[in-house]
């Protein structure tokens, strides 16, 4: 489910023992700034009934965790697409309904993400991903779903880019 990157920090701000509870990685999509932004929102609804529409404009982080819908059969991994029945939601014109999915190696807990045949293709980095392919995934790297660019970060990581913008505020 995304949450609006300031309400997601404050959690862990508020009590720095709680950031243990932060046990994935996690994507970040920054809202384009200026006259850049004209025309590239990006319109999120959570997994599940009760989601909260969310309307770009400011950075959403999305955990890379199973959503709460039952309409999701496909138990491998995280799957990312349009549709409600996704892990992460991203009603984007560019997102195919079923995009990609991102599994973790249950012995090395290595992620990769794999796209799920998607129409308008899915990155790692700058390297495009063939229909139906596998890329690894490290730390810090841009992930892009058609036209929407996500940095993925492992926790300890999120928690340093959040620290860098608390100081340079």
């Amino acid at each position: 489910m995304a949450e609006r990157l300031f309400d997601f920090a404050r959690y862990f701000i508020a009590d720095i023992a709680r950031r243990k509870e932060l046990e994935v990685p996690v994507l970040l999509w920054d809202a384009p700034s200026g006259s850049a932004s004209r025309g590239q929102t990006l319109d999120l609804t959570p997994s599940g009934p009760a989601g909260a529409f969310l309307r770009g404009g400011e950075a959403m982080v999305f955990p890379l965790r199973k959503g709460p819908s039952t309409n999701n059969a496909f138990v491998m991994g995280v799957t990312v697409g349009r549709t409600e029945n996704n892990d992460l939601v991203l009603d984007h014109s560019s997102i195919s309904r079923f995009h990609a999915y991102f599994l973790r190696d249950s012995r090395t807990k290595a992620w990769t993400l794999v796209d799920a045949e998607s129409k308008n293709g899915t990155w790692v980095g700058p390297l495009k991903l063939e229909r139906g392919a596998t890329g690894m995934l490290q730390d810090r790297i841009r992930l892009r779903f058609g036209d929407v660019e996500m940095t993925f970060l492992e926790p300890a990581s999120f928690f340093r880019h959040v620290e860098r913008m608390i100081s340079a505020t």
